[in-house]
């Protein structure tokens, strides 16, 4: 099955359901997805990553 990624960034102080409506909102993500099937999209996940250690994003 195909899967499709975004990686989205936020200030810490953020709410990431906020960020992620606003993102699938946005008339960025709607260019971005030009030509692609969107009716076969089923499901959207969405998942909080946490830097390692010593990454430069701590």
């Amino acid at each position: 099955m195909p899967r499709l990624y975004a990686l989205l960034s936020f200030p810490a102080d953020a709410d990431p359901a906020d960020i992620t409506e606003q993102y699938l909102a946005s008339p960025e993500l709607h260019s971005d997805m030009e030509g692609f099937d969107t009716t076969t999209i089923i499901e959207v996940t969405a998942t909080q990553l946490t830097p390692a250690p010593g990454s430069p994003l701590l």
